[in-house]
């Protein structure tokens, strides 16, 4: 019987070449991708907050009240069955919860009507990332001095994502400006402040960019 021998041959220096670039143009493509959906998710959530920032002023200017906050809402609102104490304060104060009701007087008032989910506490905005936004008088934001309203994004969102906000809307801080990192935690899972942007100030309070910046962010817009 006669044995035949069975040559295995190995990859050539040009065929190792090859699948090498092949690699790279295809992980070149991936973060390609990948920073293009970052830039839209970027985009979404500043003009949601746009969105929610023309909703509050518009209805402060027809109302003089702060939605959640309106006294008289439930008499001049069509559908609105709780009103807010009218203290001029968006805030949580048993048994009203007027941060969950601002969402429902901008709502049946005309405002942000397609931007409206059913939610644990009503119907809320949720961002981009799955969290629900949030109103509120508080001072849940860095660099508080003192309580002010803001219109919060709600966490889960990269810090990257709210650099890039940061900006185009403000100064591209975390700590100083309009527009500051919050820990507002709408999804259940809590911040971390030194996770999401320079907290010791060594560089200025920037947002944490590729520097272990956390995905579980959020960002609060301060009112005038």
């Amino acid at each position: 019987m006669r044995l035949s021998k069975q040559h295995q041959r190995g990859f050539t220096f040009v065929e190792v070449a090859l699948v090498m670039m092949l690699f790279v143009l295809l992980a070149g493509v991936v973060l390609a991708a990948n920073e293009l959906i970052l830039s839209a998710r970027a985009r979404a959530l500043s003009t949601e907050l746009d969105a929610y920032r023309t909703a509050y002023f518009g209805f402060l200017d027809r109302y003089r009240s702060a939605p959640g906050d309106f006294a008289s809402a439930s008499r001049d609102i069509r559908g609105v069955v709780t009103s807010g104490d009218g203290n001029g304060r968006i805030e949580l104060s048993a048994p009203l919860d007027e941060p969950a009701l601002a969402w429902d007087h901008l709502g049946k008032a005309g405002y942000l009507q397609g931007q409206l989910r059913p939610g644990s506490s009503g119907a809320v905005p949720v961002n981009v990332f799955g969290a629900p936004a949030r109103i509120e008088f508080g001072n849940r934001f860095a660099g508080a001095a003192g309580q002010r309203h803001s219109i919060n994004t709600g966490n889960l969102v990269p810090a990257s994502i709210l650099a890039e906000i940061d900006r185009k809307l403000d100064d591209g801080r975390a700590a100083t400006g309009s527009l500051r990192f919050s820990s507002v935690d709408t999804a259940g899972f809590p911040t971390t402040d030194s996770r999401c942007y320079d907290t010791l100030g060594t560089s200025g309070g920037a947002w944490r960019v590729g520097d272990g910046g956390d995905s579980n962010c959020g960002a609060a817009w301060l009112l005038p």
